[in-house]
């Protein structure tokens, strides 16, 4: 899960205790070019120290209709370190550990929306097309399901991982899933606040073990 190279030569923007500017520029920043300008950022040292020796790395791709965006992300034991895609540019945000699942859930597009009376949909094949790079694909793999954002998220330890993927639309909040005993998936209907608990839950227990391995 490491972000790609890639930018150009363009000044690094710090505004209102925001960081913006190439990917090349934070690759340049995270191997200790140019901290002088941000050190006043409240968390940032913090956030750097966490992207220097991770105990957990995040990757979250999301898709609507029209966009699609990566956002990286680097655990340590005081602060995450998110680097967020914005069109041509990236946003290096520091995060505090209890942060997370509140941002996470924003990026991921959940909101509250009983799921009372519908069903699984299996043999969810399309659901790859939510995220694929043919604009017509995806279009079309959003109107088969109502969708209006699509995502998958993976975090990652030197001993552990764990993966979610899911959409979420006027209907509600969907995960993918496989089913039992095959090679087949399907997409189960979950209250948003089940996909909260579980993001919730997941980052102490990959920091957890990589902290007394420490």
């Amino acid at each position: 899960m490491a972000p790609p190279g890639g930018g150009d030569a363009a000044v690094m923007r710090v505004e209102g205790g925001e960081v913006r500017g190439t990917m090349a520029q934070f690759e340049a920043l995270a191997a200790g070019e140019g901290r002088e300008a941000v050190r006043e950022i409240p968390g940032l040292v913090e956030a750097l120290a966490a992207i220097e020796a991770p105990l957990v790395r995040l990757q979250l791709n999301t898709a609507t209709r029209t966009t699609s965006r990566m956002t990286f992300g680097w655990c340590g034991p005081d602060a995450i370190a998110l680097l967020i895609q914005l069109g041509p540019e990236w946003q290096l945000l520091p995060v505090p550990l209890d942060q997370l699942p509140i941002l996470l859930a924003r990026l991921t597009g959940l909101h509250p929306v009983t799921p009372a009376g519908r069903e699984p949909v299996v043999g969810a094949d399309p659901f790859d097309r939510l995220l694929s790079d043919d604009e017509a694909a995806r279009v079309a793999a959003f109107d088969a399901y109502d969708a209006a954002l699509a995502f998958t998220l993976g975090l990652a330890s030197a001993d552990d991982e764990w993966r979610l993927a899911g959409l979420t639309g006027p209907s509600g909040s969907w995960l993918l899933d496989g089913v039992d005993g095959g090679d087949e998936w399907r997409l189960v209907p979950v209250r948003a606040s089940t996909v909260y608990r579980r993001l919730t839950a997941i980052l102490p227990g990959l920091l957890a073990p990589a902290l007394s391995a420490s």
